[in-house]
């Protein structure tokens, strides 16, 4: 490990100490900081059977995002992160199994907190506008469309939508 991969190791693991607090962890579901092992070990829905991670991009994930893994039962149901642009703009990006039902309750709750927390002034998702469970998990997040969808967007060539969450007053 070079020193810059290790200061940037460092500065991770230090901005993960300082806000996990605010991530709940319930009794069916453990929030912990993401390790890159953990995107071998999800079962994705359907809606992202086709994202692919290798080796090297999940590390970069670890690097380069603020992102939470979910457990339930010792399996990975869901990644969430943001990925910092400046320091007033995230992407977020999400990974979620398949058959969430009503442990998606609690990862909302986890979700909302980091969100509640206004690291950034302002976060951006993409999403595809094939994906309805994506759209209203969006809206409920408290996120709102930013602009008309964008055509042959996604990898399969469909549209997608940027939807925008600015920090709380």
């Amino acid at each position: 490990m070079t020193p810059a991969q290790a200061m940037a190791e460092a500065t991770a693991t230090a901005t993960a100490m300082a806000t996990a607090d605010h991530l709940r962890s319930d009794e069916r579901v453990r929030i912990r900081r993401y390790v890159p092992a953990d995107v071998q070990r999800i079962a994705l829905q359907p809606a992202q059977a086709h994202v692919s991670i290798a080796p090297d991009a999940a590390v970069s994930l670890s690097l380069a995002s603020e992102a939470y893994t979910a457990e339930h039962a010792g399996r990975v149901i869901a990644i969430v992160g943001a990925q910092r642009h400046n320091d007033h703009r995230a992407e977020g990006w999400a990974l979620l199994a398949a058959d969430l039902g009503p442990l998606m309750l609690p990862i909302t709750r986890a979700v909302r907190g980091w969100l509640k927390q206004g690291r950034y002034a302002r976060v951006d998702i993409t999403v595809a506008t094939d994906f309805p469970e994506a759209l209203r998990w969006a809206r409920v997040l408290g996120f709102v469309q930013e602009g008309p969808p964008r055509p042959c967007y996604t990898a399969s060539g469909g549209a997608a939508v940027t939807y925008v969450r600015f920090a709380d007053g």
